[in-house]
């Protein structure tokens, strides 16, 4: 804890989200300390905790399985 209020570590977006989804707190106020709007905002982009959930888990997979998932979201989106 110590090496993060001394800024030597630098928490991974797993342990944001963690942290976010167990303390019920808002990402903004986590990662810049400022008081958050009504979406998650990161590099002037309105993100939503789902979608920096799946980002989180997207970087985790293969290429192979990026690809998949890919595909798989672009297919969706052609029949609906």
């Amino acid at each position: 804890m110590s090496e993060l209020e001394q800024d030597k570590y630098r928490p991974s977006l797993d342990i944001i989200i963690a942290i976010k989804e167990n303390f019920n707190s808002h990402i903004e106020w986590l990662i810049f300390g400022d008081t958050p709007v009504s979406k998650n905002t990161i590099f002037n982009l309105a993100i939503e905790a789902q979608e920096l959930e799946l980002i989180s888990l997207f970087r985790e997979l293969t290429k192979e399985d990026r690809d998949e998932i890919i595909d798989f979201i672009k297919l969706k989106i052609v029949r609906y």
